[in-house]
Formats: C-alpha cells, structure tokens, sequence
C-alpha cells in the first residue's frame, strides 16, 4: 500500500481455501455487484481455466518436485494471448504478496493481524503472467482428482487428490508432452519460381516448400529454418531443438516425396489392374506390398 516511504507492507485478514473449493465462490463473486477488481480479476482468470479444462487441454507430467501434477496445455497462439491480454489488466492488489515477505499462517480467527516481516531488502512482488499461469496450472491440477478418478485409471497416479512422488515418469512425461511445449511452430512457404511470367499453356511448374520457424513467444518473428539452424537473432539455442522434434513429427504424418510419389505410381497401377480386369471379366490380384522390404525410417533422413 501507498505509504511515507513509498510502498510499505500491510497485512489483511484472508481465507486459505483449497483451489477446488474456491473455484465455486470466484465464479459466484464475478457477478456480485461492487466487488473488489482483484476478485473479479482471479473469477475472470477462473473462468478462463474451467473453458481451458472444458476443452480437453490438460496435460500430466511431473511437477519440479517429481510429484504428479496436471497443467493447462497444449495452448494454441490465441490461448497465450488470452493469457497475456488477462496479464496486462490484472490490478496492483491481485500480486500484492511480495514474493520476499513471510506471512504467518494459522487457522485461527486471530484478534490482531499478524504482522508480515521481509528480508530486510526492497519489497518484491511476483511475476504477473507466471502468478496467473500457475493459477492456471492449478486449476488443470484440482479437477481430474475427482473421487472415482483413481478406479477410472487404474491407479492413484494422477487421480487422487494427495500428491504422488513419480521420479520416474520424467522421461515419459517430456515424450508425451513433446510438441505441446515447443517454444517454436513450423509452416511451409510455397515458392514457385516463374509463376508470375507463365503462361496459359505452362502445365508444369516447379515449386519447393521452404520451412519457416514461428516464435511463439513473438507471433512477428519468423524465419527460415536454415536461418534459425545458422543463428537467427531472436532464437534461442532450445528453438533448433524444438524445430528439429516438430520436423520429425510431421514427418511421420507427410512422407518424403520420393515415398509419396511410389505410392501414388503403385495406387495408379493397381487402379489400372482392376480397370482392366473388370473390363475382361477376369480377376487380377493385386501384389501384396506388405512383403516388399521395409524403407529406410523417416525420422533418420532428417537427421
């Protein structure tokens, strides 16, 4: 609060609730008229999570701890800008906790108010977007923990609602949510050289589909994979890594142009087999492809 020093700590009587049990009292106080601006701002942000959660966007994975944990995700670039645009209007008092201060706790009425000490430093307060994203995350964390989610999967891992200490699911988790954290997305930018000049008759025309890498971080900063793998200013090292797993996948869904174009030939020579059988009233089996020796893996030619 404003004070003779500038800022100085004061401390106001709160309510710990459980994230679960304050989701019904935030999405109830929105609507409550002259309610105060933080409120209304962590209802907004409430609401913003159960929409996240109403569309499927949970993603597990081990917490910094190595306990399971449930987090909004995967976010498409209008999801972050969502965030971003709840971000800039969250006001003064919704991140008035300094981050440098400690807060005694009880679960007792107490007749005076406790009094808040800081590290003897400059009072610090948290991060806007990271305080809203890890309300966010907590949301994702509390609705899966329902009381049959356990018997649903098998298991307490991610369903009941006491932390679960899992060391040993990182690997599987950073496989699971690989693409969904990319800092990075790929597009193709289709170059067809002399297009402008031909003419009518000009059938046939080359072009070639160049990758560019979108930082999400800055929808404005595109360039040209070769650029991002030489160095481009405003990448970082993890953007190479994140361009080279999202090639990767999307190679398992597009086939190399050599493996499409034998696969439209043997689809043109198998139509032609039953064209012509049909024609003559006789039955012409097709070859059987599954025996044919396996090609060369995908994911190694973009190696």
């Amino acid at each position: 609060m404003p004070g003779d020093g500038g800022v100085e700590a004061v401390t106001i009587p709160t309510a710990l609730l459980p994230v679960r049990s304050a989701l019904p009292v935030l999405t109830r106080a929105r609507a409550v008229a002259h309610a105060h601006r933080a409120t209304v701002f962590w209802a907004t942000a409430a609401l913003l999570a159960l929409r996240f959660a109403a569309r499927g966007l949970l993603l597990p994975g081990p917490s910094a701890a190595d306990h399971d944990a449930w987090r909004a995700g995967p976010l498409r670039a209008e999801d972050v800008d969502r965030i971003r645009e709840l971000t800039a209007a969250m006001p003064p008092e919704a991140h008035a906790v300094p981050v440098n201060a400690t807060v005694p706790v009880t679960t007792a009425v107490p007749r005076t108010a406790p009094v808040l000490t800081t590290d003897g430093g400059p009072l610090r307060l948290p991060d806007p977007e990271r305080l809203l994203r890890g309300f966010l995350d907590a949301v994702a964390d509390a609705l899966p923990r329902s009381p049959a989610a356990a018997l649903a999967a098998g298991g307490p891992v991610f369903a009941v609602p006491e932390p679960r200490h899992v060391p040993g699911l990182r690997a599987w988790a950073a496989d699971a949510a690989a693409g969904h954290d990319a800092g990075v997305r790929l597009s193709l930018r289709v170059e067809v050289p002399g297009l402008a000049s031909a003419g009518p008759d000009e059938a046939r025309l080359t072009f070639r589909a160049v990758p560019q890498v979108h930082s999400l971080d800055d929808p404005g900063l595109v360039a040209d994979a070769p650029a991002v793998w030489a160095g481009a200013e405003g990448f970082g090292p993890r953007a190479r890594l994140d361009a080279l797993l999202s090639l990767r996948r999307a190679a398992r869904v597009w086939p190399p142009r050599g493996a499409a174009r034998d696969a439209r030939r043997d689809a043109r020579r198998d139509a032609g087999r039953r064209r012509r059988a049909a024609t003559s009233g006789r039955y012409a089996p097709c070859p059987d492809r599954s025996r044919r020796a396996p090609s060369r893996p995908v994911s190694r030619s973009l190696r």
